[in-house]
């Protein structure tokens, strides 16, 4: 049995498209995935593969050497192997990040990042060391948006309702539920209860896309997620 979940509303007739090989930490290899697909008889033209084949020489030698400042921007922080998130340089990991966006033509809804969705967990991760909500929020939702997910009501400050709406569902990665639960205990932080509950809600939804059921949710995820919100903490894997 093959369970296909559509990630936004299509009209009759649509035609579907999904992924045919996992989504890396890393931008997508076009030569790569055809190699891997080879046996099945076609050649891929799913936007991923189509905005890597049309992907120059030029802009990819420039993200390779953005890549590396953004390396040697998070080993400001370096100690013994670890990091002390108080001394990372987060703006200049920002600042790097930015100008790696900048060198893709299409929107991350449109197409997207796999090589930028990982740098931006590693931000947010240290903002949740740093108990930095606000900052932790923001950066969670890059993560989403790196993956293709266009979701509305959930910036700080809240905009609008204070509902928080996903329009499209983008690429699932197992890291997606840490992310979730990062935004229920900073929005609990933060006295923002309805949209905790909403993405604690989110959470659950995407613990049973990643696991396969969410009977499991609470004993994993849920139980101390709920201690961090009475200690007014914000979620940590660790």
């Amino acid at each position: 049995m093959q369970i296909i979940r559509a990630c936004r509303d299509m009209p009759p007739d649509t035609e579907l498209f999904w992924p045919y090989t996992r989504s890396l930490a890393q931008d997508h290899d076009y030569e790569a995935t055809q190699q891997e697909l080879q046996e099945y008889g076609f050649v891929c033209a799913c936007e991923l593969c189509e905005d890597a084949k049309a992907t120059g020489s030029k802009t990819a030698k420039r993200r390779e050497m953005l890549r590396v400042e953004l390396s040697a921007a998070f080993a400001t922080g370096g100690q013994r192997g670890a990091f002390d998130c108080g001394k990372v340089d987060t703006a200049r990991v920002e600042r790097t990040l930015n100008l790696l966006a900048n060198t893709y033509s299409s929107t991350a809804v449109e197409v997207p990042r796999t090589g930028m969705w990982d740098p931006y967990l590693a931000l947010t991760r240290m903002y949740v060391v740093l108990g930095r909500s606000h900052e932790a929020i923001s950066s969670t939702l890059k993560v989403f948006e790196m993956l293709g997910f266009e979701i509305r009501g959930a910036q700080i400050p809240a905009i609008g309702s204070g509902m928080v709406i996903v329009e499209k569902w983008g690429l699932v990665v197992d890291y997606l539920v840490e992310c979730w639960m990062i935004l229920w205990t900073a929005y609990a932080a933060l006295g923002d209860l309805e949209r905790a509950e909403i993405a604690r809600n989110f959470a659950i939804v995407t613990y049973g896309i990643v696991v396969g059921e969410d009977q499991t949710f609470e004993e994993t995820y849920g139980s101390n997620g709920r201690i961090c919100v009475l200690q007014r903490m914000l979620w940590s894997k660790q």
